[in-house]
């Protein structure tokens, strides 16, 4: 990590400006985005293996040098993951916008749907990096027809501007802080 980096990879909120190569989403739509960032052509991906694509981490060899393979790059993660800014900040960029982020229902909150992104897909299959992008639909769908609610591990609601509060009393085991979530507003 670097001074300055934006933590967070559990992330949702409004789509304000898509690029060109965006077809499938639109300015206003309320999205989840999944951590791992995938370009949705690469050998990996056309195998649903998302998190080893290819192509979306740029410092692959930072990777491959310590662990011999790279993964996908990540959000709000280290720069051997791509070093891409993550979640924990109003706005954020999405590269190939057009493969992770899924849109959402109206009728849903956000503290339902935002643990599609990470814990709820890890959690599922019991592992720290999975293909999130191959779970969000299913998912999504128990959670609409009332099998599931992810937003019971939520202990703590916070702002943005409260973070660094939020991750001191997580570190330090306080509060019975368990899941925090951050609100821009």
């Amino acid at each position: 990590m670097k001074r300055g980096d934006i933590l967070g990879h559990e992330f949702m909120g409004e789509v304000v400006e898509v690029g060109r190569g965006v077809t499938n989403l639109a300015v206003g739509d309320r999205v989840v985005v999944p951590f791992p960032i995938a370009c949705g052509h690469c050998a990996q991906c056309e195998r649903d293996m998302f998190s080893l694509c290819e192509n979306s981490n740029p410092n692959a060899w930072m990777a491959e040098k310590l662990w011999g393979y790279s993964p996908c790059g990540i959000f709000g993660y280290s720069h051997m993951l791509g070093g891409f800014a993550g979640g924990q900040a109003e706005y954020v960029r999405v590269p190939f916008a057009d493969i992770g982020p899924m849109k959402v229902p109206a009728h849903l909150d956000d503290e339902k749907v935002l643990f599609l992104t990470d814990i709820l897909p890890t959690g599922s299959i019991r592992s720290g990096q999975c293909h999130v992008h191959r779970y969000l639909r299913p998912l999504l769908e128990r959670i609409e027809r009332g099998e599931i609610d992810p937003s019971f591990v939520i202990t703590h609601r916070m702002t943005l501007d409260e973070a660094p509060r939020g991750f001191d009393i997580f570190n330090r085991k306080q509060e019975e802080c368990v899941k925090i979530v951050l609100k821009t507003h």
